[in-house]
């Protein structure tokens, strides 16, 4: 008769355990996928925004405007936007598009019209499930359009934002340092 040969529960146990620590190691590398892949997609949402911001801007320029001049309209892709008199885009609308002053729904007018299939956005606290951003806005001099995740539990500051001040066309992009 041949012997049977096979693992003892020794070699059993031990490969069990050594399979255990290198998925204990490796599971919060898996858990942080979600995180990386929001930050990642603020910084690329907040990269288009900035490029539309700098292309209304380059075509105020273009059209022959100069600073000190607020209520430009210009076209862009057939939709209007209004500039403020340092030439940043500022509403959709024909009238006040001054450096102060801002809405929430302002903000929201430029976000849709500068972003090509741009995220949802809602500007009451209650949607905030309802969208992918949350707008705000702060009333510095000049005021600040802020585009806050609306997936994280508002923090102070919020962690994934995007900042589009108004009066120097400067946009920030501020996600958490997961690495």
């Amino acid at each position: 008769m041949k012997k049977q040969t096979g693992f003892t529960i020794i070699e059993l146990i031990i490969v069990i355990v050594i399979l255990g620590l290198l998925a204990a190691t490796a599971l919060p590398r898996f858990l942080n996928v979600t995180d990386d892949a929001e930050a990642a997609a603020t910084e690329a949402v907040g990269g288009g925004f900035a490029t539309g911001i700098s292309l209304a801007h380059a075509r105020w320029i273009a059209d022959g405007h100069s600073t000190g001049t607020a209520d430009i309209l210009i076209t862009m892709e057939g939709s209007n936007v209004n500039m403020n008199e340092n030439g940043w885009p500022a509403n959709t609308d024909t009238v006040g598009a001054g450096l102060n002053d801002q809405t929430e729904e302002e903000c929201q007018q430029i976000w849709n019209t500068l972003l090509q299939s741009p995220p949802s956005t809602s500007v009451d606290t209650g949607d905030r499930g309802k969208a992918r951003y949350h707008i705000s806005v702060i009333n510095a001099n000049p005021d600040v359009c802020r585009y806050e995740l609306a997936r994280v539990v508002a923090a102070n500051p919020p962690t994934h934002r995007i900042d589009y001040n108004v009066g120097t066309g400067q946009v920030i992009t501020t996600v958490p340092d997961l690495r």
